[in-house]
């Protein structure tokens, strides 16, 4: 996998297990702008622990990026040194250990399943 840019930060619009908006972590060609909306896709959901706290957090690269293939294998990011290392440089000073990750439905399934969650709660239409 080249390396690619790379940023945090929360999906609008979704709420997670707890409370609070899905976490994605967005692979990039190219850098964007802080705090500016990247339009994204998921293809994974890895199983993450920071400083003793797991989560899962959606893996996506930005719409109408076709060659996935570069990105290895989303399935087993534990396996996939270079997702680890994209997660390692987003929290330098923790300690980051990837448990695993779930394929392209699961997180299609995460995101709906949080979309869901947030108009239940919000009381947003379908």
């Amino acid at each position: 996998m080249a390396h690619r840019a790379l940023g945090e930060g929360p999906i609008a619009g979704t709420l997670g297990p707890d409370g609070r908006p899905l976490a994605a972590l967005v692979l990039m060609t190219e850098p964007a702008v802080p705090g500016v909306t990247v339009d994204a896709q998921p293809v994974s959901v890895l199983q993450l622990e920071v400083d003793g706290v797991t989560r899962n957090e959606l893996v996506c690269v930005t719409v109408g990026e076709r060659d996935l293939s570069a990105l290895g294998d989303l399935a087993d990011p534990a396996s996939n040194e270079p997702l680890c290392e994209a997660v390692h440089r987003l929290h330098p000073n923790h300690r980051c250990v990837v448990h695993g990750g779930q394929d392209i439905a699961h997180a299609e399934n995460a995101l709906d399943a949080g979309r869901r969650d947030f108009r239940s709660l919000s009381g947003v239409p379908d």
